[in-house]
């Protein structure tokens, strides 16, 4: 314990100390292995969504580095797991790899490491919201999940309270995510896009609108789109998923047909039109090259007229 307390002070980074944001506290202090901090979506918890994504490696990279001069900034935030010995994490899931990364064993609620909040999955769920939220970057879906956590919590709490509101759960949900209503609304859309189409909006490849539109539309029929995406790389705008939407109540919606209105046939009148101007232009090259070869043998035969005139004298 004290070579860690050693290490974690003197430099285990480099050349800059790790400096953890201690706290004062006169209780003991906790300290728990790295390794028993879980993602929130655990394999050993069957069932659960974690809605945040990892940042990417230039990210990360650059968050190692900061903990690694600046040292953590803010606490991990975790609560118990149903596996003994074990905690998931509720924000902090980017902090916690950079700090393996940097090789950190073991982290410490008195130096303002970690955080452990009360089990309750409501009180939870919405630490793990403001905790993420408000992250400078924030991918489309980690804010879709976001919106729709968001309005699950705020439908619970309205359920479970006796006071009365005027308010709507979607309303309530934007004021404290400090979002527009219909934004929350469209972002929660977003999750019921299967995986394929929730990577594509994550990359600006499938705009908000058009996604949301789209995930309306059920699963096998959103599996279409994403087939058809594959071959032409091209997803429709905003006014053919509409149409898509409208033909899709009544008929069954497929690849080549989708393939068809994103990438129409070519009219065949330009094609006929540039034959023809194409087969002009060889008339008249030929034409040329006929008038050339017939003024050539008029000279040879005028000249040969000549010479055998010259002869006769």
């Amino acid at each position: 314990m004290a070579d860690l307390k050693e290490n974690l002070m003197t430099g285990l980074f480099g050349e800059e100390p790790y400096r953890a944001q201690s706290t004062s506290s006169n209780e003991p202090d906790i300290e728990i292995d790295i390794d028993q901090l879980l993602d929130f979506h655990s394999e050993i918890v069957p069932g659960k969504k974690h809605p945040w994504s990892r940042l990417s490696e230039e990210k990360a990279k650059e968050l190692r580095e900061s903990i690694a001069v600046h040292g953590l900034l803010q606490p991990i935030i975790i609560r118990e797991d149903e596996r003994e010995g074990f905690y998931e994490i509720l924000g902090g899931h980017n902090r916690r790899d950079a700090l393996k990364a940097n090789g950190v064993k073991k982290l410490s609620v008195n130096r303002g490491e970690i955080r452990i909040v009360k089990k309750d999955t409501y009180d939870s769920g919405d630490i793990m919201l403001d905790s993420n939220i408000q992250r400078d970057e924030v991918p489309v879906m980690d804010r879709a999940w976001a919106c729709r956590i968001k309005l699950e919590i705020v439908q619970h709490r309205m359920s479970v309270s006796q006071l009365g509101t005027h308010k709507r759960s979607d309303q309530i949900a934007a004021e404290e995510l400090q979002m527009s209503r219909n934004n929350v609304q469209r972002y929660a859309r977003l999750t019921y896009l299967i995986p394929q189409l929730q990577e594509l909006a994550n990359t600006s490849l499938l705009p908000i609108n058009v996604g949301v539109e789209a995930s309306y539309l059920s699963e096998v029929q959103q599996d279409e789109i994403f087939s058809a995406w594959k071959e032409v790389r091209k997803m429709p705008n905003i006014q053919q998923m509409k149409q898509i939407r409208e033909k899709a109540k009544n008929d069954f919606i497929d690849a080549e047909m989708l393939k068809e209105m994103l990438v129409p046939e070519k009219s065949p009148e330009p094609i006929k039109s540039a034959f023809k101007s194409t087969q002009k232009r060889f008339q008249k090259e030929a034409k040329e090259k006929s008038a050339m070869i017939d003024t050539q043998v008029l000279e040879e035969l005028l000249a040969k007229t000549i010479q055998q005139y010259l002869d006769t004298l």
